[in-house]
C-alpha cells in the first residue's frame, strides 16, 4: 500500500513537469540548438594571432630629443612587422637621444637613438663625437646634415678640423642656453683633431649643401 502511494505521488509530481516540457518544447529545442551552435563556433574560432609588444613614439619627436616615459608608447605588432633592434617594454630607451625625427606610432629601434646601437651602424672607421657650439649655430643644423667643424676665435686663424662630418643628433638645450651639443659621425683622425681643438678654441660648424 505504501509503495502504491509513493508511486501515485511521484506520478502526480511528474505530470506538471511533463506538461511544462511539452508546452515549451519548441523553446527548449531552440535553446539547445543555440547552445550547440555556440559550442561549435567556439571550437572553430581561430586562436588569436601571435604578436610582440614593442616601444613606439607616442608623438612626433624631433631629432636630438632626450626620450622620457611620456614620449614612448607600446603597441602589439605581428612578429613579421617588428623591425630589427626594436625595444621591448623591459628595455624601453628612456633617457636616450634620438638620432633623427620619428613620427608618432613609429617603432623605436637601437639604430634610431644615440648609443651603442647607433654607433654599430656607422661605416667602418667612423666614430661618434660631440662638440659644443653656440646655441644660434645649433639652430642651423639638423640630423643628416654634412658640416665642417671649424676651430678659431679670439684673434686666432680659423681652420677646418673636421670636414664633411655627419650630424647625428642635436640634443635639446641644457641648463646653459648659450651653447648646444651637436653629435657628429667622423673618422677617428678627425675625432682626435676635434677633441684637441676644443681644448684651446671655441668650435663652430658650417653646413655644406646637400
Amino acid at each position: 500500500m505504501e509503495a502504491r502511494r509513493r508511486s501515485a505521488w511521484s506520478q502526480d509530481l511528474a505530470r506538471p513537469v511533463k506538461r511544462a516540457v511539452a508546452r515549451h518544447r519548441r523553446g527548449l529545442a531552440a535553446i539547445a540548438a543555440g547552445l550547440a551552435v555556440l559550442s561549435a563556433l567556439s571550437t572553430l574560432r581561430p586562436a588569436p594571432p601571435d604578436s610582440d609588444r614593442v616601444a613606439v613614439a607616442a608623438q612626433d619627436l624631433r631629432g636630438g630629443t632626450r626620450l622620457t616615459a611620456a614620449d614612448i608608447g607600446m603597441v602589439d605588432l605581428p612578429p613579421a612587422a617588428v623591425p630589427d633592434g626594436a625595444y621591448a617594454p623591459s628595455d624601453e630607451p628612456v633617457g636616450r637621444l634620438l638620432a633623427a625625427p620619428v613620427r608618432r606610432g613609429e617603432p623605436l629601434t637601437d639604430a634610431a637613438v644615440v648609443g651603442p646601437g647607433l654607433a654599430s651602424s656607422l661605416p667602418s672607421g667612423q666614430v661618434l663625437t660631440s662638440i659644443q657650439v653656440a646655441a644660434t649655430t645649433a639652430l642651423l643644423v639638423r640630423p643628416g646634415d654634412l658640416v665642417d667643424v671649424i676651430a678659431g676665435g679670439a684673434g686666432a686663424v680659423a681652420e677646418v678640423v673636421a670636414g664633411s662630418a655627419t650630424v647625428i643628433a642635436v640634443p635639446r638645450a641644457g641648463g646653459d642656453s648659450q651653447t648646444r651639443a651637436v653629435m657628429l659621425a667622423v673618422d677617428e683622425t678627425a675625432a682626435l683633431s676635434v677633441a684637441q681643438a676644443a681644448l684651446v678654441a671655441p668650435l663652430q660648424v658650417v653646413v655644406r649643401p646637400p
